[in-house]
């Protein structure tokens, strides 16, 4: 595993940068993330760029024999462009139209913003793309972060015109959807509404189906955001540069399907700022399972004081060629100021340089040594367990809630705590089911409140339990369809694994470690928990059904 570290050479004096980058190279640093906040310095007036900066980085980088991967600047447009067209600044769920200060303030669809968007990168893709200190594209930073979703008019009419390519019709919408229920029967696809707040004293939702498919629509914008920016990039780089984006932890949010996220790109990428060891594996497996490969984390954070464990443990996984912290230096001004990184706000190597330095020493790791897109850099390993992972499901139960982000977060919060530390806690790694065909190879499938059903996976954890291998599962799994509503007919896995007659398990846990109900297919062991099993309860489920059969 490769260390890097975030490092913009435009918030420092030109004179600074070699001594920055010599005591990088001295503590075995070996790449370098920059440029993705800095579109205003790259195109300081609407079609003049200015990156002969850049490009004296890029040299500087390749004497210290450091590689680059250079971020697109798309998350920070410049003052320029929101006062040229306000129609590239997003509007809330509120509909009020954010103003230019922060960062991620655009709307996807605003065609004035993909236009430039395209410009901007095709530019840097051009001067840079066969640069020899390049070793791969970020594209953006953390794509839906803090923009979760744009309901403005253009994004509206985007939704409507998406709904109507998914439907028959306006009656098949209709009668999917129940909207018979409030009289909220739509004549045309342009009455669907744009799923804002309501202006209620009593907050009200929107119709469940209408929200869930608004979900899908972003999610699917900005992956195709993503994508054209990596067919720009890849129009002039060569294919041995591997392009990838860098998805933020789901502490703060879960809104973007990763599995056609990193599908259209060659790494999967993440950054992560946890100190917690079961989270750390937690997102080691998960990641490299998205695509399948290793993967890197772009961003780690740099203060815990058990750093080299940590790094240890990511190393060992065998799923991550590249580890880059955020960041080398700190920043004296603007919204990520602070006093101390890898070095200090006066320029001197902190505690954790020291331990990186020594981790880097202790491992060995050459400066030059390129890992190719999808390399392993260790033996992983062997995972008995298999944890379905269900986007959708995650969402349905998400827009359950009223708070919004991150407080209704349930899903991926209850996968990382209870599911995966009872896991972590006894040893044990997981295999994450994201796609119906990734069941196999496990002893174990846990299928936590995988609400929404997809018959695809029915049939696979059918087949896992014919084949012998157990399930934990809770009693709200396949409740609803694709559409977010409930089932009025019991899926199979009820009928025919569980032997349920007539209905759902919705009654209240009776058993001892909330079972709620426990029996055999075969060789296989089924069992059903409450919604609100804890860790103590997923722990003792879990130790159960891997001890060997007698």
């Amino acid at each position: 595993m490769l260390i890097g570290a975030a490092w913009y050479p435009e918030y420092h004096p030109e004179a600074q940068w070699d001594r920055d980058l010599s005591l990088m190279a001295a503590a075995g640093i070996t790449t370098v993330r920059f440029a993705e906040f800095a579109w205003s310095q790259m195109e300081p007036e609407p079609g003049r760029f200015d990156t002969d900066w850049m490009a004296r980085a890029l040299d500087a980088f390749q004497r210290h024999r450091i590689q680059a991967v250079i971020g697109t600047p798309t998350a920070t447009p410049p003052a320029w462009l929101a006062e040229s067209d306000p129609t590239t600044l997003p509007v809330d769920d509120t509909g009020r139209r954010t103003g230019f200060g922060t960062r991620q303030h655009r709307c996807y669809n605003a065609p004035a913003y993909r236009e430039r968007t395209r410009l901007i990168v095709e530019h840097l893709a051009r001067r840079f793309g066969r640069h020899p200190a390049l070793v791969a594209w970020q594209i953006d930073n953390e794509i839906g972060g803090e923009l979760k979703a744009c309901y403005c008019d253009i994004c509206g009419a985007a939704f409507q015109r998406w709904l109507s390519g998914r439907y028959a019709d306006i009656t098949d919408l209709n009668r999917r959807w129940g909207t018979q229920f409030w009289s909220q029967t739509y004549l045309r696809f342009d009455q669907i509404p744009i799923p804002r707040k309501t202006a209620m004293q009593l907050m009200v939702k929107h119709n469940p189906s209408l929200m869930l498919e608004w979900m899908r629509f972003q999610s699917q914008v900005m992956v195709g955001y993503c994508h054209e920016q990596a067919a720009a990039l890849r129009a002039s780089t060569p294919a041995a540069i591997p392009i990838l984006t860098n998805y933020d932890a789901f502490e703060w949010g879960e809104n973007i399907d990763l599995r056609h996220m990193f599908s259209g790109l060659d790494l999967a990428g993440l950054d992560l700022y946890s100190q917690k060891d079961h989270e750390i594996a937690f997102y080691c497996d998960f990641m490299h399972d998205v695509k399948q490969q290793p993967f890197w984390f772009m961003e780690y954070g740099t203060g815990s004081p058990k750093l080299a464990t940590e790094l240890d443990a990511i190393a060992g996984s065998g799923h991550v060629d590249r580890l880059l912290f955020f960041k080398f230096r700190p920043f004296p001004w603007g919204q990520e100021q602070g006093t101390r990184e890898l070095l200090t706000i006066m320029g001197t190597p902190g505690p954790n340089y020291h331990a990186i330095k020594e981790w880097t020493a202790r491992h060995a790791a050459p400066s030059t040594h390129h890992i190719a897109a999808g390399t392993e850099t260790s033996r992983p390993a062997r995972r008995r367990v298999g944890v379905v992972y269900d986007f959708d499901s995650s969402w349905s139960r998400f827009l359950t809630g009223w708070s919004g982000v991150p407080q209704d977060l349930t899903y991926p919060r209850g996968l990382i705590d209870p599911v995966y530390k009872s896991l972590h806690d006894q040893g044990e790694r997981a295999r994450f089911v994201l796609r119906p065909e990734d069941l196999r190879d496990i002893e174990l499938l846990l299928l936590p409140w995988t609400v929404i059903h997809d018959p695809a996976l029915e049939d696979a954890v059918a087949r896992h339990v014919a084949g012998g291998g157990s399930l934990l599962m809770t009693q709200d799994v396949f409740l609803k369809n694709r559409d977010n509503v409930f089932n009025e007919t019991l899926p199979r896995l009820y009928r025919e694994l569980l032997g349920c007659g007539a209905d759902f398990l919705d009654h209240e846990p009776a058993g001892a470690h909330a079972l709620v109900r426990e029996t055999r297919a075969g060789a296989a062991r089924i069992v059903v928990l409450g919604v609100k099993a804890d860790l103590g309860d997923w722990t003792h489920w879990v130790r159960e059904l891997l001890r060997k059969r007698v």
